[in-house]
């Protein structure tokens, strides 16, 4: 797996991938991967903050959708994209609120789109999981685009698009209800951002 992490994050080397600097490994044969640290990823942000205003949201956000779809051009999904693997990068340390940009980290679950042989396994953090995933189902980028959507409800809202208390619960709402579009509404996001957000948890057709 740390191979396929190396390869694959070196592979997609982009902006706002957060580049592997080294490898070390013990004497048990267990390995580590050495990154530059990040201020604090998102999860850990929001944990002690607001939600983000729809502003920032595309401030932040607007370059991972351009290099997520470098990613995926280079033949790549990523997999595991959730609140704890962005982590953010401050461009001046003497104030915590201007953060200069987000970056992706941790390819440890990704695959290779054209050689993988693993795409109709399920993969990932469940609350992050797109349905095919769960239906055990090929899955292709798209899925990647769902993660990424749940992300973005979350900023805005600091809750999930759908309902649950057990892995299993969740995954029955994913599978079988639309996500809670109200709570963005809720919180003034514009009809614009709610519909892209709606378009990237579009369930994909039987």
């Amino acid at each position: 797996m740390v191979c396929r992490e190396i390869e694959n994050q070196n592979k997609c080397s982009c902006s706002h991938v957060t580049p592997i600097l080294g490898v070390v490994n013990d004497d048990n044969g267990s390995f580590g991967i050495i990154m530059s640290p990040g201020s604090c990823d998102l999860l850990t942000y929001l944990e002690s903050n607001t939600p983000l205003s729809e502003s920032k949201l595309f401030e932040w956000f607007h370059p991972i959708f351009v290099d997520l779809e470098k990613i995926h051009q280079k033949g790549v999904i990523h997999n595991d994209i959730k609140l704890e693997n962005i982590v953010i990068y401050e461009s001046n340390k003497q104030s915590k609120d201007s953060p200069s940009m987000l970056s992706l980290i941790d390819f440890g679950l990704s695959e290779d789109l054209l050689s993988s042989k693993a795409l109709n396994t399920i993969t990932g953090s469940p609350n992050y999981l797109a349905p095919e995933i769960f239906k055990h189902q090929f899955h292709s980028s798209k899925a990647d685009v769902w993660s990424l959507g749940i992300v973005l409800f979350c900023c805005l809202t600091k809750q999930f698009p759908f309902e649950g208390t057990t892995n299993y619960s969740y995954m029955c709402s994913v599978l079988s209800d639309n996500p809670k579009l109200q709570l963005l509404e809720k919180a003034n996001v514009s009809e614009e951002c709610i519909n892209l957000i709606n378009s990237m948890l579009e369930k994909k057709s039987k």
